[in-house]
């Protein structure tokens, strides 16, 4: 069966959460993010400056037969090469650095290029650990098994843990709609 790429960022959180549905997004607040994402961009570029690093490129596509995006930035130091990801929060959430550790995981087994992957975010850098990235290259080759199952046999392995189901347009988990009728989950 032929299947239609996802967007990387939705992709980390299907890997998280298979039920998981994105919303139609609202412009007023694409707009927001893409004005907080530069200035945390600015200052994370500073950042890496600071500690020794070259930014060598931007914008970058990541893309392959399952997912399309891009990482942001791409820096250089001696022999090491760093794909970094900015958030806007002071901590990155989860999916974020698995969205990261799909980036890594596409240049070390894709592209055959030694990278290491971190999250820039107001409070830091957060390095994505290889066992993270060794683990997403895994479970994205799974990800096709996944992607066939029907929306029903995708509620069975929902993650209501995963943090985001604030994000997500389910309607066919308890959890989720739960959160947005502001009632209690279903045990």
């Amino acid at each position: 069966m032929a299947h239609r790429k996802i967007w990387k960022s939705i992709l980390a959180k299907k890997l998280i959460c298979p039920a998981f549905k994105s919303y139609e997004a609202d412009p007023a607040k694409i707009r927001v993010f893409d004005a907080t994402h530069e200035l945390t961009r600015s200052d994370g570029r500073i950042k890496m400056a600071g500690i020794g690093w070259s930014l060598r490129d931007t914008e970058v596509p990541v893309e392959n037969h399952i997912y399309k995006g891009r990482i942001d930035d791409v820096f250089a130091r001696e022999n090491e090469i760093l794909l970094v990801e900015y958030v806007s929060s002071i901590y990155p959430d989860i999916f974020k650095l698995v969205d990261a550790g799909i980036s890594g995981a596409h240049f070390r087994f894709e592209l055959g290029e030694d990278v290491k992957t971190a999250v820039v975010s107001r409070g830091g850098i957060t390095e994505v650990p290889d066992f993270l990235v060794e683990t997403i290259r895994e479970t994205i080759e799974s990800y096709t098994y996944i992607q066939d199952l029907g929306e029903e046999a995708l509620i069975e392995y929902a993650n209501p843990a995963s943090g985001f189901c604030n994000y997500c347009s389910n309607d066919l988990c308890d959890r989720n709609r739960a959160i947005r009728n502001r009632q209690p989950a279903l045990a």
